[in-house]
């Protein structure tokens, strides 16, 4: 987004809540405090979901403006033009009540997203607080080593991406430290905390989890990459060991954003993949082979745009989990052979283990894990298209979205369906009506 369009919907955001009666706020609590500076990052965090609503339809507005005035062509041919600034600065201008009474009348669909959105928001944060008040006491004796909690200071909303109507994973600073709050079931996460205690805690490290109905907190590990030569060859030679463990059990999504490193040890921080359903491919197959190896881990080579997503492969800017010796970022292939002396050693004792590891499996019994059939920027892409001022008009998106949303499900012989679809219809357009029906 330019600067100018962050202009206009900071102009345009206050007006609308302030008509429609939109705010957003944490309740009282008798267990502990929030510091003032709480409501700003709760403020923060709604302006960032309104803004991903709004920004299609007041860029429509501008468009429309500047139709009207005979520059489009001018936008059309350069969008960051500086011949356009005195364009821009008159339509900011024009921001008012009455401008922004024009667009609700133009979309008034629009605002039922704002109120959506907004409605969604204030449930997941008061959920959080149910949540925290419930667990106070766990948190503090199993993530902090008893330390008391008397005031949460900051609370860092968007650590991830947002799942089931804006809910997202979420930093929480304190005065008694750091945890990391998670809006989704965190069963797998306990139960990899514990295998990887028990058999591999020398080459890897997880955080400690205390298990709620449908959500966890977990404990914050900074990321601290070793800065000598000696941790950094153990640092290789222990991603080897880890890449081992990840092989066994079928992992995904491993890229280097789900990654951290804590000296000389790697520290996986998303555990909803990290046991995945076998995807159905016929044994002895090239497609069954593949799917038992390392490929579909995220460990594998893979550029996104100018980005190196595998940790093992990238020294990117945005790779933070990269030891840095001299200034430099070091990776896997400035020590080949000690990453592949930690993947044998690590893999033998997987061999050597088995009946453990056959006996944990079965531990897994009624543990909720994630399989991905659309990746998440299938719906980022589909969210900005819904958001777009033809969709918006349309009177049966939620019917048309459902439709096509089921069609690869249908191929691929999922037995729910229905089910999967629906939540997948209602997360993407946020409806306050769960009992609507579709076609």
């Amino acid at each position: 987004m330019s600067n100018y369009d962050d202009q206009m919907i900071q102009k345009f955001l206050p007006i609308l809540l302030e008509e429609n009666h939109i705010a957003v706020k944490l309740p009282e609590s008798s267990s502990f405090s929030y510091a003032s500076e709480v409501a700003n990052d709760i403020q923060a965090g709604l302006l960032k979901r309104l803004t991903t609503a709004v920004t299609p339809a007041i860029s429509e507005l501008f468009l429309e403006y500047l139709n009207d005035i005979d520059q489009l062509d001018l936008y059309l041919e350069d969008p960051d033009t500086a011949e356009l600034s005195k364009e821009r600065s008159e339509f900011l201008q024009s921001i008012t009540s009455e401008q922004c009474a024009v667009l609700q009348e133009q979309l008034p669909v629009l605002m039922d997203r704002i109120s959506d959105t907004a409605a969604f928001y204030q449930q997941f944060l008061v959920e959080f607080h149910e949540r925290m008040e419930q667990a106070l006491s766990e948190i503090s004796s199993v993530l902090l080593k008893d330390t008391p909690i008397h005031q949460i200071t900051h609370l860092r909303i968007d650590s991830g991406d947002s799942h089931q109507c804006g809910r997202t994973t979420m930093v929480v600073e304190m005065d008694a430290g750091f945890i990391v709050y998670k809006p989704h079931d965190v069963q797998i996460d306990q139960k990899s905390y514990e295998l990887i205690e028990a058999l591999f805690s020398d080459v890897m490290k997880a955080p400690k989890v205390v298990v709620g109905e449908g959500f966890g907190f977990c404990e914050y590990i900074e990321n601290q990459p070793s800065g000598t030569l000696d941790g950094v060859t153990q640092y290789i030679h222990n991603l080897g060991g880890m890449s081992a463990v990840v092989l066994m059990l079928g992992s995904d999504d491993l890229h280097h954003n789900n990654i951290l490193a804590s000296d000389d040890k790697p520290v996986i921080i998303d555990y909803e993949l990290m046991i995945t359903p076998g995807k159905g491919f016929r044994q002895n197959s090239i497609a069954y082979e593949l799917s038992h190896s390392l490929l579909f881990s995220s460990l594998m080579p893979s550029r996104r745009g100018h980005i190196e997503m595998s940790v093992l492969f990238a020294v990117d800017e945005d790779n933070r989990s990269a030891p840095v010796i001299n200034g430099v970022k070091k990776c896997i292939l400035d020590d080949k052979d000690v990453f592949l002396e930690g993947f044998r050693q690590i893999y033998r004792r997987c061999m050597n283990h088995r009946n453990e590891l056959l006996a944990w499996a079965e531990s897994l019994q009624g543990v909720s894990v994630r399989h991905i059939y659309r990746g998440t920027r299938v719906y980022h892409e589909l969210r900005q298209r819904m958001l777009e001022p033809n969709w918006l008009k349309d009177p049966c998106l939620e019917e048309t979205l459902y439709k096509h949303l089921s069609q690869g499900l249908l191929q691929s012989g999922a037995s729910n369906v229905q089910a999967a679809t629906k939540a997948e219809t209602l997360s993407l357009i946020h409806i306050s009506e769960p009992t609507r029906r579709y076609a």
